[in-house]
């Protein structure tokens, strides 16, 4: 199976979202695989802190664009 990750989404960003694949992989069957969606280079430099042995297990879709969300621009604390 493949799933596939928004990186640079949630609260924390990569570092929390490539470590939940990491800890996905290491519980799940050795076929499955996870996609990586978000800056190659950020997902690069998060996978630096996991195992060798899972990266083959990950496949990185370069998407460098960022929208972010409506609630977190200028005067959301107006609301």
């Amino acid at each position: 199976m493949r799933i596939a990750l928004d990186v640079m989404g949630g609260d924390h960003g990569p570092r929390a979202t490539v470590y939940g694949a990491y800890l996905y992989l290491k519980e799940a069957p050795k076929e499955d695989q996870v996609i990586l969606v978000g800056d190659q280079d950020l997902i690069k430099d998060r996978l630096k802190h996991i195992p060798e042995k899972y990266h083959d297990r990950f496949i990185i879709i370069h998407a460098p664009e960022n929208i972010g969300h409506p609630a977190i621009g200028p005067g959301w604390r107006r609301c």
